[in-house]
This record gives C-alpha cells, structure tokens and sequence, in this order.
C-alpha cells in the first residue's frame, strides 16, 4: 500500500491500533518518513459500547505514547473503532486534545466482498474531498488498492492526509 502511494505521488492518515504500531515499529516510522499522518484508534480496537471512559482513555493514552515513542510524532485524530462513538467518549477523547476524524466514504472492504468489490465501490463513488475508508488488514484490500490508486490518479484525484484536506478546504473558504 504504501509503495502504490508513493508510486503515485499520493498520502493517506493511517488510523492505526496501538498495539499493531508496538509489533510494527519500522512501518510505522517508514509511514511518517513518507509524509503520511496517523490516526490513534486505540490500543486494541476495542468495542467502545463495552469500556468505561476511564478505558477508553487509557488505551488512547497508551497509543498515543507508542506512536510518539516510535515516530516522534503526535496523532491529532482519533478515529473510533467500528464508527461507534457514543457522545460522552467523544467528550472525553475532545478533552485530550484529539480532533474526531469519521471517514465520508466506506469502501465495504470489512465486509470480506468478492474480489473487485472494493474497487468498483471507490472508483464508482468517490468524490472531490472524500474521505476513504479502506482498511490495510484485509488483504483484498490492499490487493487492489494499487489499481484503484493509479485509477484515481488518471482521473486526476489527489490524495492528501487529513490534515492536508482540512488546510485546502480553509485556504478555500
């Protein structure tokens, strides 16, 4: 994924899980040295419904040190599992300093379709300033991520972190 994106002149926000960062300490720093931002999705992806605010917190804590510990870099984001955000989280996590980032557009691809799936769902529904919800651990996924992105490209898309969408839609207003 991040050699198409590279391949393509493009960047994404990774929303990433703590403890994957923890076992993956190389990409992690790799995904910030190539110019792309991260999200803080917990620990341990949690089902929110479940946990206590106090749990909430420090597995967003938690995974906030480990992706500063390993890139030197601070999440702005935070980007609840499943989508599932009840409002006094969302409270709690606003609190820590973290933006709420929910994605606009969802590829599908959690739900395991058939193979070509995930590309005709993006290619035939994003638009201008969408942001894409694609998950990298599904293998499917990241299969035809390369052709969806070189797709994107001819069709003369530009693919920027969150960060980056939110200055352009500033700088414009």
């Amino acid at each position: 994924l991040l050699d198409s994106l590279k391949k393509n002149g493009m960047r994404a926000t990774f929303s990433v899980v703590g403890k994957q960062v923890a076992a993956n300490p190389d990409l992690a720093r790799r995904i910030v040295a190539e110019g792309h931002e991260m999200a803080n999705q917990l620990w341990s992806h949690p089902d929110l419904s479940k946990l206590s605010i106090e749990q909430v917190l420090a597995e967003l804590r938690q995974t906030e040190q480990v992706i500063f510990s390993t890139t030197g870099v601070h999440a702005r984001y935070f980007r609840p599992p499943d989508g599932n955000l009840p409002p006094e989280i969302a409270e709690a996590v606003k609190a820590e300093g973290f933006l709420i980032l929910m994605p606009t557009f969802d590829s599908g691809d959690w739900r395991n379709p058939p193979p070509g799936l995930v590309r005709k769902a993006i290619l035939d529904g994003v638009t201008p300033g969408a942001i894409i919800l694609a998950h990298d651990s599904f293998p499917k996924s990241v299969a035809e991520m390369p052709e969806i992105l070189e797709e994107l490209s001819k069709r003369g898309y530009q693919s920027f972190t969150v960060s980056e969408l939110l200055m352009e839609a500033v700088a414009q207003n």
